[in-house]
């Protein structure tokens, strides 16, 4: 499988959008990322190579995937602490959906992830594994799927 890593000349950008180093991959300052492009067999990826909680940070904006195979991928290291992803869906500030995760265990992890809208039945779900080539079973084998994702 081939892999995409969007750069800053792969990025859709509708407002304004910094990259800084040292404690900051990524700041959002009213800037909205729009992710697209990516396939199963070719994905496409935001790598966030900083294991800092501050790796990105963001006072408005968001980054929009949806789409299974656009995917945010941030480096964590064996550092512990609280990581938010700031998601949203489109150029619409007021739909922010950030995605947290308090990392607890120093293990040397990398977390993937990817958000796409569904109307409210949830559909269409996530594909099956061997489809998205993820080895995350597809969301319509869970019980009570229609609600899982709510």
């Amino acid at each position: 499988m081939s892999r995409k890593v969007l750069g800053i000349v792969g990025l859709n950008l509708l407002l304004s959008l910094k990259f800084i180093s040292q404690n900051n991959a990524l700041i959002l300052n009213g800037g909205f990322v729009v992710m697209n492009g990516g396939t199963a067999g070719a994905p496409t990826y935001i790598v966030i190579n900083q294991n800092s909680t501050q790796g990105i940070t963001r006072t408005a904006g968001h980054i929009h995937s949806e789409n299974q195979y656009n995917f945010v991928e941030w480096v964590t290291g064996t550092n512990t602490g609280s990581y938010v992803i700031p998601f949203g869906v489109g150029g619409t500030a007021t739909d922010y959906i950030p995605l947290g995760f308090n990392k607890t265990n120093a293990a040397n992890i990398t977390l993937t992830v990817s958000t796409y809208s569904t109307n409210s039945a949830n559909t269409p779900m996530p594909g099956s594994s061997t489809s998205n080539g993820t080895g995350v079973s597809a969301v319509s084998s869970i019980p009570q799927s229609a609600n899982a994702i709510d």
